[in-house]
């Protein structure tokens, strides 16, 4: 398929900034003022970007339910490396998510506190409590916003998580995935290393388009 030709000029650079965006963030966001008009373009010219991604092995899911375009790799490869404390405090992010889902009444923003994280993380139990390391959780918490995960409000005092996080992992449902992401958290309080999620469920690639 020839995409030069089928794409207008001004068409061309669009196309571009949205496939580097997808490539080096995993997600575009209708939320996101940043990727709102990235997203629309998308998914105006869906089939185009499947196409285009096929060729390169990845596969685009989009959720209009939540609002996310994500980029995952057909061949399962280009996964981000989690560490224990990583997939924690992922789980612990979609936890909240889904917690703040099943209670809010109006709109699709869920907020949470930096408190509210280290509440769900003390009540692991877990030999070493979270207020030691509290500059590894800041240097976590930039890189689940580089991916679109999340973002910071407030002085870092208060998050807003994104509804990508419950792409990050796989999933069937909001109620399963709440179930999954509790179930994970009881092993790695027992101690146990799990498979899920030691690998992120976004396909990072660093290289852009030319």
């Amino acid at each position: 398929m020839n995409f030069e030709n089928i794409l207008q000029d001004n068409q061309k650079e669009r196309f571009k900034q949205a496939a580097n965006r997808l490539l080096t963030e995993c997600f575009i966001l209708k939320q996101v003022n940043e990727t709102v008009s990235d997203y629309l373009f998308v998914q105006k010219n869906i089939e185009l970007f499947r196409s285009y991604f096929a060729l390169l092995g990845y596969e685009i899911n989009v959720q209009e339910e939540y609002g996310v375009i994500a980029l995952n790799s057909g061949l399962g490869s280009g996964r981000l490396q989690l560490r224990k404390l990583d997939s924690i405090l992922l789980l612990i992010l979609r936890l909240l998510y889904i917690e703040g889902r099943k209670s809010i009444t109006n709109g699709r923003e869920i907020y949470i506190t930096i408190e509210q994280i280290y509440s769900k993380y003390n009540m692991l139990a877990l030999h070493e409590k979270i207020e030691r390391k509290r500059t590894e959780i800041r240097m976590i918490m930039a890189l689940f916003k580089r991916y679109r995960l999340l973002r910071n409000l407030d002085a870092d005092t208060r998050i807003e998580i994104y509804p990508s996080i419950l792409l990050a992992v796989n999933s069937e449902s909001l109620q399963a995935a709440y179930e999954k992401a509790q179930a994970q958290l009881a092993q790695y309080a027992t101690g146990d290393d799990i498979d899920e999620p030691a690998e992120y469920n976004a396909d990072v690639d660093k290289d852009s388009i030319d």
